[in-house]
């Protein structure tokens, strides 16, 4: 990967205290590595563990949004993200709304790369998100109680970008990019 998710470098620290227990967000799809069994084991595992969770999902069904009922249900869902003390997520945007909003996240890898290249590539060494592949529903409770007793930091990034920056200064000049870019400003002078 040339960079991490860009919205990575948001930091939507919460303001209001943290009153949801635990934020359950799983997949129902074609994505999903955890069957339909799996899934319901996990969520059953999770309400005991904590009778306060909140299942919800970052996927809206349902007719296509208007951009003003997109923004609120977007700023409710980060919202939900941020006052949460603990997730639980096999969806990519779930660990992003985690990560900007300074939540421990325990990430269950879904049937893409998407997740666990993030997390191997950008979050490494990040005390308070915890990987797991096809876990059992009290790996799930073991890995919600390791990381739910740790200060989520914010993601750390520096130079995450150089690569894709070099990509578009040293590459640009080429003949391949030169139509598009137009003259070099140095050579103008």
């Amino acid at each position: 990967a040339w960079a991490p998710e860009p919205v990575l470098s948001l930091d939507l620290a919460p303001s209001a205290p943290r009153d949801l227990p635990l934020l359950v967000c799983l997949r129902q799809d074609v994505e999903a590595r955890l069957n339909t069994g799996h899934r319901a084991a996990i969520v059953d595992a999770l309400r005991s563990f904590d009778s306060g969770a909140v299942i919800t999902d970052t996927a809206v069904s349902g007719p296509r949004l208007g951009f003003p009922e997109y923004e609120r249900q977007l700023d409710a869902l980060c919202a939900d993200f941020a006052r949460a003390k603990c997730v639980v997520t096999d969806r990519l945007h779930g660990l992003i709304f985690s990560v900007i909003s300074r939540t421990p996240c325990v990430v269950i890898e879904n049937n893409n790369h998407k997740i666990r290249s993030t997390c191997e590539t950008w979050l490494t060494g990040s005390p308070s998100i915890r990987l797991l592949t096809d876990p059992a529903p009290a790996a799930v409770e073991a890995a919600v109680e390791q990381v739910s007793s740790t200060v989520a930091p914010r993601a750390a990034l520096e130079g995450a970008f150089a690569a894709l920056a070099r990509l578009f200064t040293d590459d640009a000049r080429s003949k391949r990019y030169a139509t598009l870019l137009g003259p070099d400003p140095q050579e103008i002078k």
